[in-house]
């Protein structure tokens, strides 16, 4: 959904507002209270539109301002895809790639708690990289993966490893 309140200063109320070209569908014009709602169904290229809003003095006067609006296409969901991480052994070097899906790169991970040492996370890549040398007992590790979309999106995946 989307909702935006055009603002003016000056002039005598009420105020009119008005816009031109109309504004593409389903997004409309509240032309007493100067507010854009709507929930656009697709995407729409970037246009300008020129808003005027007139007030009620006699002559009436108004402002006019030239804005441009673009509907982009939502991206698509972001989520983990990896289920299963396969168990570590000690004294081998051990490399998982964590799968995402969706969302807006660049992708940042991180994992808590901590993976046991000498396992570590790339945050840029989502590679779980380490040669392990002691066992550690099969723990779940909370994997959360953060897109750069503006509100940035998230995902978790609760994976379970075993250094044997």
């Amino acid at each position: 959904s989307y909702a935006q309140q055009l603002q003016a200063t000056g002039g005598i109320t009420p105020l009119k507002w008005s816009v031109s070209p109309a504004l593409p569908s389903p997004l409309t014009l509240d032309s007493a209270a100067g507010a854009i709602n709507g929930t656009p169904t697709g995407p729409s290229p970037k246009a300008t539109y020129r808003f005027t809003v007139t007030d009620s003095a006699s002559p009436a006067a108004s402002a006019t301002a030239d804005l441009t609006l673009e509907i982009q296409a939502a991206a698509p969901g972001l989520t983990i895809t990896t289920a299963l991480l396969p168990d570590a052994k000690t004294g081998s070097a051990y490399t998982q790639i964590l799968q995402p899906s969706g969302g807006v790169a660049p992708l940042t991970w991180s994992v808590s708690p901590a993976l046991p040492s000498p396992l570590t996370l790339d945050p840029a890549a989502g590679t779980i990289n380490g040669t392990p040398t002691v066992p550690s007992p099969k723990a779940t590790y909370r994997f959360t993966v953060t897109d750069s979309a503006s509100p940035a999106a998230s995902a978790t995946a609760d994976l379970t490893l075993q250094i044997q």
